[in-house]
């Protein structure tokens, strides 16, 4: 291979590294933000689970941000307000809650599979790529 060419298929295989390290980084930022929503659906279904046991029906902590809470009591602890989608939200038992929930779960875990599949996809063709550089790289010396 000549030295032209070789320098040619460098640049091809820096833009395609480029290109796909950015579609790394933005499935990984993607991967950060459905862990975070497993982690807030997990910690809802588990107070949903708590107060069907009877737990927290006296008395409760409503988080109200900066990691600041509120002592209150449950007026009607055997419904709950849960949103739907679309700005739509609605009443819902606590039993009809955590089915919703539970499948919510299942479906951020499968979407959440296939991302980090699809990261572990991009990072062994990156690994390629730059070992493919390195190659040419010592051809060119």
């Amino acid at each position: 291979m000549s030295k032209e060419n070789a320098e040619k298929v460098m640049q091809r295989l820096i833009f395609e590294y480029n290109w796909f390290r950015s579609q790394a980084e933005s499935l990984q930022r993607e991967i950060n933000v459905l862990t975070s929503y497993l982690e807030q659906l997990t910690l809802t279904m588990t107070t949903i689970e708590n107060i069907r046991k009877g737990e927290g029906r006296e008395e409760i902590l409503i988080p109200v941000g900066s990691r600041t809470f509120i002592k209150a009591k449950l007026t009607d602890p055997d419904k709950v307000i849960i949103h739907l989608g679309a700005d739509v939200a609605a009443e819902k038992t606590l039993e009809d809650a955590q089915k919703l929930l539970e499948e919510r779960l299942g479906e951020v875990q499968e979407v959440l599979t296939e991302r980090r599949k699809l990261l572990d996809q991009i990072v062994t063709k990156l690994e390629n790529i730059q070992n493919q550089l390195n190659q040419l790289s010592q051809r060119t010396k």
